[in-house]
Formats: C-alpha cells, structure tokens, sequence
C-alpha cells in the first residue's frame, strides 16, 4: 500500500495543479486541451514509473522513482515532438520522436522520425543512430526484439544510405546513392550499434527469439521474383525459404507475420475470411514448412486483424479489434482472468492493460468509455487493490458529456453502414437538434463509440453529432473498404447524405440546420457536402482538407514515391480531367454556402497549399463566405493545444452564426 500511495500522490500533485490553473475555462478550452498524461508506463522490476505529461502546450517525457521520493527526470525537446516510448529495461527508455525538416533542393517540408535510449536515472539521451547515413529519412529506425535474454542489447531496424555506382545502359558507371535496410544489435548502455544485416531490399524484416538470433528473415528471392520468409532452427544453420502447402503443391510463404511465440515454432497471421473480413490465424513451422491452420478470433461482422504482444517475452498472447469499442480476447489464460476481472470491475468500458511488472503483480490500465474520458489506473494484483492515479482529461467532467449511441442504416444501393449519433445531454424528447456532420478522415479508418474530443465538443454547444462509417471505411472487411475504391465524391459521399435523410426521416434532427465538419479526408467530404448538397448543408467548417486531387497525387508522389492507393483510390496521375471534377478548389462558385478553412503550416500529410488554393479560388468566384486561417507551428494532426482550442472556438462561433442551437 507503501507503493500505491507514493504514486497516487505523485500524479495528484500535478493532476491537481494543471486541473485548478483556469478557474472556469471555456467549452473550448476544456475539450481543447491536449491530454494532460499519455502513455503511462511502469519499468519491469516495478521501480520507476515514466509517462508523457502535456507542459506549456507540448508532451515531455517524465519519468522517476516510486522507491522514494526524489524529483522526477524530464526531458523535453526544443523543436520536434516526443511521440511515443517503452522501457526496454529497468533504466532504459528507448523513446520515439519527430522533428520538422525543409529540404533546400526540392523546397519541401519534412517530418523526420528520431529514435533515442534516455537513461531514467541521469536523464542522459543517447542517439545510436546519429551517423549521417541514418538520418535523411521520414521512417526512423524502430525496435525489431527487446532481446530478454540480453539484457545489455536489444535489436533495432533502420533505413540508410551510402554513395555508390550504378551501371547505365552504356555500361558507364554513374555516381548514385544507394538506400538499403539493416539490421543492428544496440548496446543500450553506450548506443554502440553493430551492423547483423544490411540489404538492399528496403522491404527486408527480420524475426529474432528471446536470445536475439535471427529465426525468420523477409527478403527476396531470385526464383520466386518477390520477397519471401526465410527460416532457419538456430543460429548456426543457413536460411532455406520458408513454404506452405497450398493446392497440394508447396508454396513459397509470404504473409505478413503479426507476431509469434517466444521460440518462433507458431507465426500468427491475418487471412482473409467470409465478405473479406480479417480473422487472426495461428500456423506452426515443421521442418521448414507451415502447417497445421487454425483460426483463434473472427468476427461475422468485423475485421480481426491486430495481435496483442506481452513486452516481457515479445509472444502474442491475445488478439485486438474495434466494434462499437475495443475488443481484447486474450489466448493466454492468466492474461484472460485479468481482462475479465477488470471488464467486470469497469462494465460498458474499454479496459486496456499498458504496461506490467515482469512478476506481472503490477500492471498499468487504460479505461475509457463514451462517457468517461481516458483515465489510468494501477491493478496491484498481490494486494488486491486498483485505484487511479492519473486522469488524461480531468477538466472534462460526467456532466459535461453527452451519450452516444448506435445509428445505423442503408445506404441508397442497400448497403449496410454503422454510424454514431451523439445527442446533447439535456435534450428532451421530441425535440430535433440542429446537426453537426462529422466523417472521419482516411478514408481508410473508422470512427467507434469511444470517447472523443471534437464529437463531444459539439454535442456541449447543442448541436446532435453525427459519425457514419460510410463505405471505404475499415475494420468491415476488404470488400467493404474497396467499395470506396474510385468512389471521392461519389457513393462514399452519397452514404453520407442517405445516414443524414435517415436521421431526418427518424424525426431526430432539425433538416434545416445542418452543417459538416471534417478534418483531412473528413474536411474534403465536408467540402464536397456544401459544393454538391448546397440545399442540405448550410455551411463547411474543414481542418487540412484535399481540395485538390491532382496537386495532392503529385504531392504524395514526390513525398513518399507510392502511391499505389491514389491511382486505386481517385486513379492515376494522367486522369487530370477527373481529378478537377472531384477537386473541391475547382467546383467552388460565388453561390458555395459559407465555409471556414483551417490549415497548419507545418502539415506534411496534406500541404497547406491545399487549403490556400481552394480559399484563393473561392475569392476568385466572388464568394466572400470563405475565411483560412493558417496555424503556425501546426502539423496534420492538431498537435499544438492553442490550434485544438482556437479551431473549436471559432467552429463554435461559425456553427452558431449559421445554424446556432437555441
């Protein structure tokens, strides 16, 4: 109990000192306000704690001890984000991060990703891969095996490059850079890096057992013309190709492996089931070859695609996919008896168990719910005791929450689409509130019934919300995500207007005060909603919209070279025509309903030229309904806690001028 009221009051300190520093904020501000904790986590030997802790607007990355009651180490970055962490061990944290970049030669901006191991106790960063040859890239190296068994080394992949010759077709030799991926062992005391494997494959991935031998490589092979597994029993042995027996011949195996047991003898993949859904599907290796399939979790409903990994042994020990919330189904049955316990201790809440002690006595839960904002909480399994220890929104209280349920519907074509529909807390029967449109970016993503800041927002000015997962989205299986293929504007527009008819039919909305408010791919279906249903939606409110889907093909393009999910998605870079007649800067007119525009200056997903482009073609058309306002310092993912507040402000003043709830 020594233990749990030491962090208690650690957390509460601070909890309480940021909650009480605005005496009454605003709506804006409260829903604006980045997460004060994220990612709590606890070392294996159970003696520190280390979490990201929002401070003046930005995420620094504190950690200290729980065995007394010294100050706690914080980094932080002067430029760049603190994106992510894991204990590696007891001291070592090896911490993700990003930074801008400009590139002088094709006057571009960049987001870099930066990977260090700060030592928890001097607060000390080393940077392992600081050598030139590793730095130039968007993808930064990434921890491939903790390596349990060494506790001096862990495993990392990482692209680089270095200078050398090509041959042309006159047999010249010609000056180039080559990029390849490696393979290196870390020592995380010193950040001394040894190469194991360097190919020029920059598609090559490597599998390794808790002793850090490699098992499993994904590389190419010369007869097969692609890349494949290779596999070998031990360390000693050369790799052979990997195979599977399909259609009674063999078959060389190239699935994407989600995780394996601690021996690599049992792979754990993703196939394709009925209607194109995922389902998780565990094989065994025998003798080089795969065999023995059975599937662990499907849904008749939803994709089953992603594997839950214990950080002490790197296995999977469990499976996770989203309904109307996150679903955890553990395989291992003490992991199993924990989840129920808790899942009966939290009902009608997704409970998530971050990070445990290597004796698993201690373990740190993520709970949220529709109404109840992420908080965390220590499960003390010897003591028998839970309690909370940090709340990532404490300002936003039950009252201010409004519920969310269920909403679905049929498409026009009868196709079956899940939405949510958010209605004001306080909203009496009968009564039809003005409507907030809100799609979800991606496309390719999804919306759930979990808490979410903007939804919830909206709902507190009085305004119903609603989130359809139209066509394209995920989590419904390929051939549900692939009826959105080549549909931008079109049927993923479409389901949209039938979800919003539907909610009017129902009698739950006002029909004449309805507006959309979207973000990424959500801004341009907003967009596209006033441009195309101007007697539906009285006005647009976009956050880093497409508006143009040539410029935004070739931005893509020059930026990350693929883009296989364009040509599939809008089509090819020659269908210029087509991508005008589907670009929301092209169809604007003086008579476009009112739209307001927000861009961040530092966006590399979606530049924002987009933005300005579609504003200055509206000012050309004559329409004076259209503001932008560029966030400085912004990136693509409302990142800055000032451009979180400042964008629901001002949507909340725009919405009330147009459609304001009375």
């Amino acid at each position: 109990m020594r233990f749990l009221s030491r962090l208690m009051a650690i957390l509460a300190c601070t909890l309480s000192v940021n909650a009480l520093a605005a005496s009454s904020p605003s709506p804006a501000e409260v829903f604006g306000q980045l997460p004060m904790y994220k990612s709590v986590q606890i070392s294996f030997d159970g003696k520190r704690i280390a979490y990201l802790q929002k401070l003046d607007g930005k995420y620094v990355l504190v950690n200290r001890s729980l065995e007394d009651d010294s100050a706690p180490n914080v980094y932080s970055l002067a430029e760049g984000n603190i994106r992510e962490f894991l204990w590696v061990s007891n001291d070592r944290l090896l911490v993700g991060m990003t930074v801008p970049f400009y590139a002088k030669g094709n006057r571009k901006l960049f987001t870099l990703s930066r990977t260090g191991l700060l030592d928890a106790e001097s607060n000390e960063m080393l940077w392992p891969f600081s050598n030139s040859k590793f730095v130039n890239f968007v993808n930064g190296p990434w921890l491939v095996h903790r390596v349990p068994d060494d506790p001096q080394h862990i495993l990392m992949a990482a692209y680089a490059d270095e200078p050398g010759e090509i041959t042309t077709g006159s047999r010249t030799s010609k000056e180039t850079t080559i990029t390849y991926r490696g393979l290196y062992q870390v020592d995380i005391n010193n950040g001394d890096i040894r190469a194991i494997e360097e190919s020029r494959r920059t598609s090559s991935r490597w599998l390794a057992n808790n002793a850090g031998e490699v098992l499993l490589k994904y590389q190419y092979h010369s007869e097969a013309k692609e890349d494949i597994w290779w596999y070998r029993d031990n360390a000693e042995d050369d790799f052979s190709p990997l195979t599977r027996l399909e259609a009674g011949e063999d078959a060389y195996f190239s699935e994407s492996i989600l995780g394996t047991d601690a021996a690599l003898k049992s792979l754990y993949i993703a196939e394709t089931g009925d209607g194109g859904r995922e389902q998780i599907v565990r094989v065994s290796i025998d003798q080089g070859k795969v065999v023995e399939p059975r599937i662990v979790n499907r849904d008749d409903t939803y994709d089953v695609d992603s594997v839950i990994i214990d950080q002490r042994t790197q296995s999977v020990v469990g499976t996770y996919h989203i309904e109307d919330r996150a679903v955890y189904r553990y395989l291992d049955r003490e992991f199993a008896q924990v989840q129920a316990n808790l899942e009966a201790t939290f009902p009608d809440a997704t409970v998530d168990l971050l990070s445990l002690t290597d004796d698993f006595s201690r373990i740190i839960v993520a709970v949220t719910s529709p109404s109840t904002p992420r908080t965390y909480y220590l499960y003390d399994r010897k003591a028998g005791s839970i309690a909370a220890v940090a709340n990532a929104w404490p300002n936003v209280t039950p009252e201010l929450l409004s519920p969310v349920k269920r909403f679905d519907y049929a498409a026009a074509d009868g196709l079956p689409i899940h939405g949510y529909l958010t209605i004001p807390t306080g909203q009496e029967d009968g009564q039809a509130p003005p409507l907030v449109l809100l799609p979800h970016g991606g496309p390719n993503a999804r919306d759930s019934a979990e808490f979410d800041w903007m939804r919830q927002y909206f709902a507190s000015r009085g305004y119903a919300v609603f989130q359809p997962n139209f066509r394209g989205s995920t989590g419904y299986g390929s051939e549900f995500e692939d009826a959105g293929l080549r549909e931008w504007g079109g049927k993923m527009q479409s389901d949209l207007d039938d979800g919003v008819q539907a909610l009017i039919d129902a009698g739950l909305v006002d029909p004449d005060k309805i507006c959309a408010v979207g973000a990424s791919y959500g801004g341009y279906a907003a967009l596209m909603g006033v441009i195309t249903r101007p007697e539906r939606y009285r006005c647009a409110v976009a956050f880093a919209p497409v508006s143009n889907l040539g410029s935004m093909y070739n931005h893509v393009r020059d930026s990350f070279g693929d883009t296989d999910y364009w040509v599939k998605s809008i089509g090819s870079r020659f269908e210029d025509d087509h991508h005008k007649s589907l670009s929301p800067a092209f169809l604007v007119t003086r008579e476009t309903p009112p739209v307001l525009l927000f861009h961040g200056d530092k966006d590399t997903v979606v530049p924002y030229e987009q933005s300005l482009f579609l504003s200055r073609n509206l000012k050309k058309a004559g329409n004076r309904e259209g503001r932008l306002e560029v966030f400085d310092g912004e990136d693509h993912w409302l990142s800055l806690e000032s451009s979180r507040q400042t964008f629901l402000r001002e949507s909340g003043e725009f919405l009330e001028e147009h459609i304001g709830a009375d």
